[in-house]
């Protein structure tokens, strides 16, 4: 479910003859996507998530940070809510890239999946957006694989 927002003079090249923006899905206007979307705000209010996704990722941020303290390669920490990144750097002071022959994103994923995370790193960081209902055990466990994960590439590094 979506809505659309134009001015006027953007509006106007597309709409009908009745000043009518038209805008044909399938299910797009359907009474039966309809009813599923009104659940799934029902689901959302009832059961807090944006409470939880503030709350959670403030808490995720906070972990993440704590961990960057023991991870040269972790230049940046950034975001909000449950939408957070780490950039990662060759080098911590420079916030210099790694090179790309040194594939950090197919090494990242590798180390993701030895760590039992389903995430792909890519030769600037990883993007991290777990669920809205995540919990703080859960977030523990995702920063400890994350940990070890990170730990990898830095051994390989000074290799």
């Amino acid at each position: 479910m979506a809505a659309a927002i134009a001015k006027r003079e953007v509006a106007d090249v597309f709409s009908g003859p009745e000043n009518i923006f038209r805008q044909a899905l399938t299910s797009g206007g359907h009474p039966i996507s309809a009813a599923a979307a009104l659940a799934n705000i029902e689901i959302i209010e009832s059961d807090k998530l944006v409470e939880n996704s503030a709350k959670m990722g403030s808490y995720f941020k906070d972990k993440l940070m704590d961990l960057k303290v023991d991870h040269p390669i972790m230049g940046d920490v950034r975001g909000l809510g449950l939408l957070l990144g780490v950039e990662l750097v060759k080098n911590h002071v420079t916030k210099e890239k790694f090179p790309e022959e040194f594939r950090l994103g197919e090494k990242l994923t590798e180390q993701f999946r030895n760590n039992r995370l389903i995430l792909s790193g890519n030769d600037k960081g990883v993007s991290l957006s777990p669920p809205l209902c995540v919990k703080q055990n859960e977030i523990e466990t995702i920063v400890d694989r994350l940990d070890k994960a990170f730990t990898a590439i830095e051994v390989e590094m000074s290799d």
